[in-house]
């Protein structure tokens, strides 16, 4: 009886611990595409900015 509840403990921390993981790496997914959106933003602002309000004319 022990036994089995020890290897119901283990499924379930190694579950618990794979969930962590996913959840690492979707945090990690979703940094990433912010940092992208950022770079692209401050991109779009450079080049809004070096055109002046005329649009570079």
């Amino acid at each position: 009886m022990a036994e089995s509840m020890r290897t119901a403990q283990q499924a379930q921390l190694q579950e618990a611990a794979a969930q962590g993981e996913q959840a690492a790496v979707e945090r990690e997914r979703a940094a990433s595409e912010r940092e992208s959106s950022r770079q692209k933003a401050a991109a779009d602002l450079r080049r809004a900015l070096s055109e002046g309000p005329n649009g570079g004319r």
